[in-house]
């Protein structure tokens, strides 16, 4: 499957409108779709053999800038239009808000929105990351991560990391890497 068919179905399936996403473009940010278990689309886009009583793909929103990785570091009174994002979203509720999951009701999606809200920003665990520049974590803990571009920019050498009770993605774009830290969804550490 193409990335194109995956973004298309995606996008259909997360957003009741593309406006948010074409806003967010044209302030400079690239929204990315980030996940380990996109294998489930078929070539359309379409949820392979999936209903309701499955467990939810898990999904996380990456927002990145060219001119500032980590746009959330400057600007911390948090990232533009969020009140567009909402109302622009499938329906959808509250998961888990600590960890800043919503549940995106007819796509059986769960979708991380942390980077929404800025006090969980500063949160990069520096002794993970530590452990991940110096290659003390080995390859085999990599598992392959997906990161759609809701842009025209794509990202490349897409890797997950479940490590401690967090979900790395680590991708590079513009030929910078970036890494991204959620909580690790199969951790029951942080309740609902």
């Amino acid at each position: 499957m193409t990335n194109s068919s995956r973004k298309l179905g995606l996008m259909e399936k997360v957003f009741e409108s593309s406006e948010w996403c074409n806003i967010v473009k044209a302030d400079g940010f690239l929204p990315f779709l980030c996940g380990s278990d996109l294998t489930k689309l078929d070539k359309e886009g379409s949820w392979v053999a999936m209903d309701k009583t499955e467990e939810p793909i898990y999904l996380a929103l990456g927002l990145t800038h060219k001119e500032h990785t980590y746009p959330n570091a400057i600007d911390r009174s948090g990232l533009p239009h969020k009140d567009l994002f909402f109302k622009c979203l499938k329906r959808y509720k509250w998961s888990n808000e600590q960890r800043r999951d919503i549940l995106l009701h007819d796509a059986n999606i769960m979708l991380n929105i942390s980077q929404y809200y800025t006090e969980d920003i500063h949160q990069v665990n520096t002794a993970c990351i530590t452990r991940l520049g110096q290659g003390v974590i080995g390859e085999d803990k990599f598992v392959p991560g997906l990161a759609l571009s809701l842009g025209d920019e794509e990202a490349t050498g897409v890797r997950a990391l479940h490590l401690d009770v967090y979900l790395f993605f680590i991708l590079e774009v513009w030929g910078i890497t970036i890494v991204w830290q959620f909580y690790d969804p199969e951790d029951p550490s942080i309740d609902s």
